[in-house]
């Protein structure tokens, strides 16, 4: 965090002038550029997203097209894991995008995980005892 004065300046058309000088406190933007696992499931599994280098402060959740998935989780510093359920997903590649939420500031990582549902295999052959 940095301090910054600014001052403001108000001049009437008179030429009459009056500033006001306020500190302003810039907070660091955290990293919307971490690097994201994908994973790869059957079918009605949960598959588990990896943040890497997750940051303290900063909540994390998932999105499935414009919908929220699951809850959200803190950031640790190091790699955090969120579940989803492939339930609602399509067979094949399925993109799930990860926001992060800081106070009143929230983005998309730039990175979206990619979920890959397998179909529940079908059993085939003949079984003896």
């Amino acid at each position: 965090m940095c301090s910054n004065a600014v001052i403001l300046t108000v001049t009437h058309a008179n030429k009459n002038s009056a500033y006001c000088a306020i500190n302003v406190a810039v907070t660091g933007k955290y990293n919307t550029g971490l690097t994201v696992v994908n994973d790869t499931q059957c079918m009605g599994e949960t598959a588990n997203i990896i943040v890497q280098n997750s940051e303290s402060g900063v909540a994390y959740s998932l999105y499935y097209g414009s919908a929220p998935i699951g809850s959200s989780i803190n950031g640790t510093g190091s790699n955090i894991t969120l579940p989803i359920s492939t339930t609602t997903m399509s067979i094949g590649n399925n993109t799930v995008m990860i926001k992060a939420v800081k106070g009143s500031c929230e983005q998309f990582l730039s990175n979206n995980a990619t979920i890959t549902v397998n179909k529940i295999p079908t059993p085939s052959g003949v079984y003896h005892e």
